[in-house]
């Protein structure tokens, strides 16, 4: 069984955030993973969707996007309409650095903002924080070194 770190959802990334994905869209119970024998990682999967990268594929990632606007969320229940609010290039305090993406969801209960290196992973990110809120658990095998 495996140990379980707190993260924040905002420095999730790689296979910690797809994990994190996959349970906040309620696929917790298929997911399984593997490891190349010098231990990297090597993949992440669901019995029913194959490969699992929704923070870099958008053929797994465009569809959460997709039904976010039917979504509805309360105490990490879904009850209430989630609307994209905002998808924008976000910068620093400086607007001539570009630092990455925004996405911004919100729902009668709160506001929820992704950020990330590109529109997948702060789309992946904004998800998490809506469902599974600021601070998440995740398996600390998936966890970068």
């Amino acid at each position: 069984m495996s140990e379980f770190v707190e993260v924040k959802t905002a420095e999730l990334i790689g296979p910690a955030l797809r994990y994190a994905v996959a349970v906040a869209d309620g696929l917790g119970d298929e997911l399984r993973w593997c490891f190349n024998e010098d231990g990297s990682f090597r993949n992440i999967w669901t019995d029913n969707h194959g490969a699992y990268w929704p923070d870099e594929d958008w053929e797994i990632g465009g569809p959460i996007l997709a039904k976010l606007e039917g979504m509805k969320i309360q105490n990490n229940k879904v009850v209430r309409n989630i609307s994209i609010e905002k998808l924008e290039h976000w910068y620093n305090s400086d607007p001539e650095v570009y630092r990455g993406w925004s996405v911004k969801l919100g729902h009668d209960s709160g506001r929820y903002e992704g950020r990330g290196d590109s529109l997948l992973i702060a789309m992946c990110r904004a998800v998490v924080s809506a469902k599974s809120g600021s601070i998440v658990k995740v398996p600390s095998e998936l966890m970068p070194c």
